[in-house]
């Protein structure tokens, strides 16, 4: 295991020490979900650790078996702040048996009224975050979702750093349907706050129509059901990309992968549909047929598996978006995934 940090930290008893109400329970929940971020994690526990809030706050932990040195970071953590951390240490890895980490294991042991999510391999850049979006949300009780920007982090070589939900320089309030119709991406992960009454619809769709495979989506749709999101212009968290064993890594190398996670995703939102009322739903359904245009476009899924997808879920598309979503699945394609250029030349797969 690497060398750690822990020992510059605060101790427990100076951050508990500015709580104003004591420790009785945590006003403010911290969720972190994680899996073989051995590299990262202490990045992101660090700054929870370092937020500068008056409010008594948990860091709620769920480990999904990683196999590296995840368990043994958090342990080290966990050993120093016995009252902040609460984490979870799976045997098996729950999400590839079709469980939501986040909502089925971390989620439903927050304590907090407020509750702050990050993965593990993400973190926390401006100490002044949480407290300015717990502010905003205080003042603000028609609003259950409150997000700001965020910097995409690629590893050395891999990309450049860039600006993620960039949506001005002042403070926005989105709408329920505007934040449906954009998808998941449209709010970073490690930017999201929410109030802990939203955790109810959530756990309510989570109930009839798991298992899900974007619980950033539902949670965003969720939350911003009641009143919107409110987007603040601070630059508060880092996402990283293309970090070896990310989601995004898998999915932009393997396209069967890529394709069987298309095909949950597009079930997801379709019960989505059903499960939301309007306005709402009319949003969920822009970004339905978004993705499925999307998926006609992208060069990482073959042609065969493209036609299955809308063999599946094309119906749902008007007919000028049918024939679009036909003809870029054979224009936007590299040269072997084509099954006509297969058989023409005879490419080996």
């Amino acid at each position: 295991m690497k060398s750690l940090r822990i020992d510059t930290l605060p101790d427990q008893e100076a951050i508990v020490k500015r709580w104003r109400g004591g420790h009785a329970s945590p006003e403010v929940s911290i969720c972190c979900i994680t899996f073989n971020h051995g590299l990262y994690i202490e990045e992101a526990l660090i700054s929870f650790l370092l937020q500068d809030i008056e409010m008594s706050f948990e860091i709620v932990v769920s480990d999904d078996a990683s196999s590296d040195d995840t368990p043994l970071i958090l342990k080290a953590y966990e050993e120093k702040y016995p009252l902040i951390f609460n984490v979870l240490y799976q045997t098996e890895n729950r999400y590839s048996q079709g469980d939501s980490p986040s909502v089925a294991h971390t989620y439903p042991r927050a304590r907090g009224d407020i509750i702050a999510f990050c993965e593990g391999d993400d973190y926390w850049l401006a100490p002044s975050k949480l407290r300015l979006q717990i502010d905003e949300l205080l003042a603000n009780p028609d609003v259950d979702l409150c997000f700001h920007r965020c910097v995409k982090v690629f590893e050395a070589g891999l990309g450049s750093n860039s600006v993620m939900a960039n949506y001005g320089e002042v403070p926005k309030l989105f709408s329920s349907a505007e934040v449906a119709s954009r998808g998941g991406g449209f709010i970073p992960s490690p930017t999201v706050v929410f109030r802990r009454a939203a955790l109810d619809r959530l756990f309510e769709f989570y109930d009839i129509y798991r298992p899900i495979v974007a619980g950033d989506y539902l949670l965003q749709t969720v939350a911003s059901e009641r009143g919107g999101a409110l987007y603040l212009p601070l630059i508060g968290s880092a996402y990283r990309q293309g970090n070896s064993g990310s989601w995004s890594t898998r999915f932009n190398s393997d396209s069967k992968f890529a394709f069987e996670w298309w095909r949950k995703l597009l079930r997801q939102v379709g019960n989505m549909k059903c499960f939301f009322r309007e306005p709402i739903a009319a949003g969920i359904n822009v970004y339905f047929s978004n993705l499925l245009l999307g998926i006609s476009r992208s060069d990482k899924i073959y042609v065969t598996h493209k036609l299955r997808i809308y063999k599946e879920f094309g119906s749902s598309l008007t007919i000028g978006r049918r024939a679009i979503f036909l003809a870029c699945t054979f224009i936007f394609n590299k040269f072997v995934h084509s099954v006509f250029f297969r058989k023409i030349f005879s490419v080996k797969e």
